[in-house]
């Protein structure tokens, strides 16, 4: 991705396929974390982290989402 290769078809399905995956996980996890108020831990580390689901993975799920359209518009 950083070296912007040729559009190709692979690309755009990669691309879209991201871009898909991320959508789905910012609404899963805005709808548990932030609309039912769910107080969920990531698992990192084995679940011993006390690290909150919400902020993590709604970041993760962005970032895959972002990266997915950045393919989608060819670079």
């Amino acid at each position: 991705m950083l070296l912007q290769p040729e559009p190709t078809a692979a690309t755009q399905l990669v691309g879209a396929v991201a871009v898909w995956l991320g959508a789905m996980g910012l609404v899963s996890v805005g709808k548990a974390v932030f609309l039912d108020h769910l107080a969920l831990n990531c698992a990192c580390v084995g679940g011993n982290s006390k690290t909150p689901l919400g902020v993590v993975s709604f970041a993760e799920n962005l970032i895959m989402a972002a990266m997915g359209a950045a393919m989608l518009a060819g670079g």
